[in-house]
């Protein structure tokens, strides 16, 4: 980290920094929002600026499992002023991409809900309210988690998931598909059925 506050003084280029997950993708528990937040900066990045960029990083880190590209590009997406949604639809978009409902959002990937207003802190950006009228967007400001008060009015928030394992349901039903197809044994077949359900 010490290298990427050094190399952002000495270069007009943006400059970003992939850390590494000292953890498998697939403990999702255990996973640090903070480095999946720088990642995913450093990925949104190269997927929506044709621009040169430099990278902080490590060869560790060329090796990990992070977002399929068109996984990823399904599932983000901006909420602004124009938006029209439910509260509990949102919330719901939410859930499946990895956030936390909470009393408080003071970390990254936790949204929380007090009547209108809707608060979340996104993997990029700054924390942000939402006061909805209806499915309406009335108003997007950033707010301090640390004393909950709303600061300045923004146009928009990206969201993008919390984790690197995305529509994991889906996945297992694809999982349960396969292994099915290739277990002729009834007995087998029972077998892997218990095991999925445990899943």
């Amino acid at each position: 980290l010490s290298i990427y506050f050094e190399v952002v003084n000495l270069t007009n280029l943006p400059v970003f920094y992939f850390p590494s997950q000292e953890v498998s993708p697939y403990d999702q528990i255990s996973s640090d929002a903070e480095v999946i937040s720088h990642q995913s900066k450093t990925i949104l990045h190269l997927l929506n600026k044709n621009e040169p960029c430099l990278i902080i990083s490590t060869a560790k880190c060329l090796l990990e499992k992070i977002w399929n590209k068109e996984d990823l590009k399904n599932n983000i997406f901006e909420i602004n002023h124009d938006t029209k949604i439910e509260p509990q639809e949102l919330a719901n978009k939410l859930v499946r991409l990895g956030y936390k409902k909470v009393q408080a959002a003071t970390s990254r990937g936790e949204f929380s809900i007090r009547g209108d207003i809707f608060d979340i802190y996104p993997m990029c950006g700054e924390s942000s309210r939402i006061e909805f009228f209806g499915d309406e967007i009335e108003a997007i400001r950033t707010f301090l988690t640390t004393t909950q008060r709303s600061q300045e009015n923004t146009n928009s928030i990206l969201i993008s998931p919390r984790f690197h394992v995305l529509d994991v349901e889906n996945n297992i039903n694809k999982l349960e598909e396969k292994i099915l197809s290739v277990s002729y044994n009834q007995e087998l077949k029972e077998v892997a059925h218990k095991d999925l359900e445990e899943i």
